[in-house]
């Protein structure tokens, strides 16, 4: 082993450039951030080769190569400190470390020579040594994880002398050595990871080109072999994913710097892309540059996939791509990195990433932007409008016993309505029934609520509008899909929402694409009484198609639509109308 690893495309450097204008860059990339903290960990060369955050978010571990774990403290800032100036030194070099899912004070270390080191980061102390001796010498450790119960700990390792390699499990609580499967790889193993929710199943991956998942409740390695996907190619990292449907996806990124992806459930295929795919999503020039770290999920279930380049030492490029419709699109570009990175964490929660790598740095990037907060917290909202205002409320009386000041507070917070705005559409949808046995929930006929409301009623997207907002697509509307439907419309919504609805809006045959098709659908209906030729329709939609369809697949997917409009402003009040 090497006491310092380094890129071995470094020792070659090639020319790499950016394959576009700066320009361009700043159109694709949504994002140019700056570190917003960064620390050395040593006065001395040092990589950082893996890293771990806390399930509180607030401690960090990082192990060095010099064979070193060591504890840094993220404040509500973005500041990174020193916490601990050397949690562990080992004698060999450190394989993984881990903090429980469940406990921000225990975290788990380890290293190469089959030793798993037990932390209380309160205290500083090791709490306990787990190593599996069943065979006489120990065995090589390549990796390990814990499951979502902080149950059950597996450890990985290289092929021994024998001709195997094995799978380690031991009982946390209890302190002892489970058992082992050694027959699922034939050459190192060489990353294993528990599914997030699920603390019976896990992945394994290794050089021989096979990801195995497993199930450890079944009493057999036989048994407990799930699904085997055979990659063809030594395989560095896995990770676990779900599709918008809740379906398992696992990833994996390959020695070759490739990233596969695969329906767990069905063992199909579901993305391949190559390194020079991923070059080119980049906008780089020289594809044996290309490194990919690795695969984060974003918390509304995509996720993204961070890479660099390794010419000039990583400090040209490293950047985010989001994964969407089978494409990975420009997500984020993240100035100031001064090294070829090594290991990452993203905090969903609090929109920032940490990365370490080959000249030691830790380095820290928040990522917040409100409208993408705004965008991946409307549905939610939406969701909440339903759930925290869902109680019937008699019409008989005032109008108090109609809407109580509570509830329209809260109508208020959730929407980008004004309290009068929001009376306003109730007096309008009283009329529906007189106010006779009124309720928040109850639904009307859709043409009766058009009727209502001339904004809609010669709106050209009408059957558009209201087959989105229909929060039960039974073609009747409530009180609560109207405020849905005019919040959306409000001058006051941000630009990244109204995107976010528009998508589905001008998805004229609901496929979660918007196609050639669908952008003469949306020609015909703009110039409804002046209608244009089918060659200016072609051509309109051609010129779209060269704007905003960034991956060349002749449609449109959602985060491509959402990131043209952002570029829009004057789109916000297009898609605007008052009450």
């Amino acid at each position: 082993m090497f006491e310092d690893p380094q890129s071995s495309d470094e020792e070659f450097p090639v020319p790499d450039a950016d394959a576009c204008s700066g320009k361009e860059l700043v159109k694709l990339f949504q994002q140019e951030i700056s570190p917003s903290s960064e620390i050395a960990a040593s006065l001395k060369r040092t990589c950082g080769l893996h890293i771990a955050q806390s399930c509180e978010y607030d401690t960090l571990a990082v192990g060095l190569s010099r064979k070193e774990l060591q504890l840094y403290r993220v404040r509500e800032s973005g500041e990174l400190a020193l916490e601990n100036g050397s949690l562990g030194r080992y004698e060999s070099a450190i394989r993984g470390v881990r903090f429980f899912n469940g406990d921000p004070n225990s975290l788990f270390c380890c290293t190469e020579d089959g030793d798993i080191h037990l932390y209380d980061i309160r205290t500083g102390s090791e709490v306990h040594h787990f190593e599996e001796t069943s065979e006489g010498a120990k065995k090589t450790i390549s990796s390990c994880d814990i499951n979502q119960s902080d149950r059950v700990l597996c450890a990985s390792s290289e092929v021994q002398k024998n001709g195997d390699s094995f799978l380690l499990f031991f009982d946390v609580r209890e302190r002892n050595y489970l058992g082992c499967y050694w027959e699922c790889h034939s050459d190192d193993i060489t990353h294993v990871r528990f599914h997030p929710t699920n603390p019976d199943l896990f992945a394994s991956a290794s050089v021989d080109g096979l990801i195995n998942v497993f199930d450890i409740s079944k009493l057999t390695e036989d048994d407990a072999m799930q699904y085997c996907f055979n990659i063809e190619t030594a395989i560095d990292a896995i990770n676990w994913h779900s599709d918008p449907t809740g379906r398992d996806l696992v990833s994996c990124v390959t020695t070759t710097n490739d990233l596969h992806l695969y329906d767990v459930e069905s063992q199909d295929s579901v993305a391949l892309f190559n390194r020079e795919q991923i070059t080119h999503s980049m906008r780089r020039t020289s594809s044996i540059d290309c490194n990919v770290v690795g695969t984060h999920n974003y918390g509304n279930g995509s996720f993204f996939v961070l890479a660099g380049s390794n010419f000039n030492k990583g400090k040209e490029c490293l950047r985010t791509l989001r994964y969407d419709n089978k494409c990975l699109l420009p997500d984020r570009s993240f100035n100031g990195n001064k090294q070829i990175v090594r290991a990452s964490v993203y905090n969903d929660k609090d929109q920032y990433l940490i990365a370490t790598g080959e000249c030691g740095l830790i380095t820290l990037w928040k990522c917040r932007m409100d409208g993408t907060e705004q965008t991946s917290t409307i549905n939610s909202a939406s969701k909440n409008l339903k759930q925290k205002l869902h109680g019937n409320v008699s019409a008989m009386g005032s109008k108090v016993s109609i809407i109580t000041n509570e509830q329209l507070a809260e109508y208020a917070e959730l929407t980008y309505l004004s309290k009068a705005e929001i009376i306003f559409i109730l007096q309008k949808f009283l009329l529906l029934d007189g106010g006779r046995q009124f309720s928040l929930t109850k639904r009307f006929p859709e043409q009766d609520v058009v009727n209502l409301f001339p904004q809609l009623k010669h709106n050209p997207f009408r059957d558009r509008l209201l087959h989105v907002f229909s929060s039960e697509n039974d073609d009747r509307f409530s009180f609560e899909d109207l405020l849905d439907l005019f919040s959306v419309l409000s001058e006051k919504c941000p630009l990244a929402v109204k995107a976010t609805w528009a998508f589905q809006i001008y998805d004229f045959d609901n496929d979660k694409l918007i196609t050639k098709e669908d952008i003469l659908e949306l020609c015909d209906r703009i110039t409804k009484h002046d209608r244009l030729e089918q060659t200016e329709k072609m051509t309109i939609a051609d010129l779209l198609l060269k704007e905003m369809d960034l991956q060349n697949n002749g449609n449109i997917g959602e985060f491509e639509f959402i990131h043209a409009l952002s570029k829009m402003p004057e789109f916000r009040q297009t898609f605007s109308c008052r009450v």
